[in-house]
């Protein structure tokens, strides 16, 4: 057996030293608060509870061949029922959690911030001195409160669980609904990292990508060899790359579309094998559909079809279609995606623009007057009965007010327009 410098052998793409490595990142230890929920997946939640075992769970989308596709967990064969833990770990999680970055930060963080208590950065942030790792969580004080208020506040360990309030004090500035069909909009999105700097292992940076970068784990390693950086190090993509995926996902988002949760977004459908949408999420269906998004996969990868399986067994063999590369650290997955723009997406919009028209007539039907206005109205997150906490759960609301209408509508900006405006 061939084994590198240091006596390892050789794994990762081969066997040998022509087509193999030593060495593959595939998890990362976190060293600064997560920000997207598909950052779970270097925990693996749930992946050595029953079979079949996988590598990544929150924020992938492909099927297992071990599950049926129609379902999300099989009646067990024997002491235990198989498990599609990716669908079930993001059914769970996408919309009933977040991450608002407002945490203790150990040595320096991501974002550039300096270490600092949980307590001390609640504080700094809501009386508007400091940011938190991710920039995106913006401070909102509600009317009445102060900023040392709202700090404890945001921090209260008496609710069950614990923290539930520090939402009632965030907005995310920017947020992207996944329902759009806007190739622009979600090539914006997509590329809203090109250029930006790549933390690495080392604790430098990586102040040069070549496009936008993809990250499997935060800090990575920046390998020269194109065959090392491909198991150890990360992803890029041209602007004509990113093109081509949004375009692909709009394609999705019209086919699979209107979603009404995240979950639904994010997750395969439950149906006939037969059917692209009960083999993968909208996402990943995109980037396979690109087709050459992850071709680099292909010279330390073999491919792979469901006849070449058709004699093991499994219960979904079209979940297998692809190459023996599919999730690897190279290979860039929904995961990946997710990880850099699942801190801001959502199903719905918050802030809507509203326009109206009028016009006064005489008694003889003649128009004598006329006006536009527009109106930019934005969800908050208190109710509109204020007797009851923004942070009370839904289930628990007694105010027929907010079990009816829920959230406040701001007014936050109006402006009465011209013709030329329109």
């Amino acid at each position: 057996m061939e084994k590198g410098t240091q006596g390892q052998a050789f794994f990762f793409g081969g066997h040998g030293q022509e087509n193999g490595t030593t060495n593959a990142i595939f998890y990362e230890i976190p060293l600064a608060p997560l920000q997207s929920i598909a950052q779970l997946r270097n925990a693996n939640p749930g992946s050595i509870s029953s079979s079949p075992y996988v590598t990544y769970t929150v924020g992938e989308s492909r099927a297992h061949p071990g599950v049926t596709s129609t379902k999300a967990a099989d009646e067990p064969s024997s002491s235990r029922a198989a498990l599609d833990k990716a669908w079930l770990a993001n059914d769970q999680l996408w919309d009933k959690y977040y991450f608002s970055t407002l945490a203790t930060l150990q040595g320096k963080a991501y974002s550039g911030s300096s270490a600092s208590t949980q307590q001390d950065l609640a504080r700094e942030f809501l009386a508007g001195t400091r940011r938190l790792p991710n920039p995106r969580n913006v401070a909102r004080i509600p009317a009445g409160e102060t900023a040392a208020n709202a700090a404890t506040a945001a921090l209260e360990t008496n609710t069950a669980p614990p923290y539930t309030r520090s939402a009632e004090f965030l907005l995310t500035r920017g947020g992207f609904n996944v329902n759009s069909t806007s190739v622009a909009a979600w090539t914006s999105v997509l590329s809203a990292l090109s250029g930006a700097d790549v933390p690495l292992v080392n604790g430098k940076t990586d102040t040069n990508p070549a496009g936008t970068p993809f990250l499997r784990v935060r800090r990575t390693v920046n390998e020269p060899d194109a065959k090392q950086k491909l198991w150890n190090g990360y992803r890029t993509l041209d602007d004509t790359e990113i093109t081509t995926l949004a375009k692909e996902i709009v394609k999705q988002v019209r086919d699979r579309g209107p979603f009404l949760s995240m979950s639904e977004f994010v997750n395969r459908r439950l149906g006939s094998a037969s059917d692209e949408k009960s083999q993968k999420g909208a996402i990943q269906a995109a980037i396979d559909n690109t087709t050459s998004i992850n071709n680099i996969m292909l010279s330390d990868a073999l491919p792979v079809t469901p006849a070449d399986v058709a004699n093991y067994g499994w219960d979904n063999p079209d979940a297998v279609q692809g190459n023996t590369g599919a999730g690897a650290p190279g290979e860039i997955t929904q995961g990946d995606v997710l990880s850099a723009v699942g801190s801001f997406v959502s199903v719905r919009s918050d802030t809507f623009r509203i326009r109206a028209f009028g016009d006064a007539r005489d008694a003889s039907g003649n128009v004598t007057a006329r006006a536009w206005c527009e109106a930019t109205l934005q969800r908050v997150p208190e109710f509109v009965d204020s007797t009851e906490s923004a942070s009370t759960p839904i289930a628990d609301l007694k105010s027929q007010a907010n079990l009816a209408f829920g959230r406040r509508f701001e007014v936050i900006s109006f402006r009465w327009l011209s013709k030329n405006d329109i």
